[in-house]
């Protein structure tokens, strides 16, 4: 994961920090693996019988 903070303003106009965090390819893949090696796939990857 990965996280920017940006200046926003509020309604009275003073300054304030948000920050906002997003997941990175890497991090994607890491929560996959760990999620496969527990047997919790994605439904596109489960068998159908």
């Amino acid at each position: 994961m990965k996280s920017k903070t940006h200046t926003v303003f509020d309604k009275n106009g003073e300054p304030t920090a948000k920050v906002h965090s997003y997941w990175t390819q890497q991090g994607r893949i890491f929560i996959y693996d760990q999620l496969k090696r527990e047997g919790i796939l994605p439904l596109i990857e489960q068998d159908d019988s």
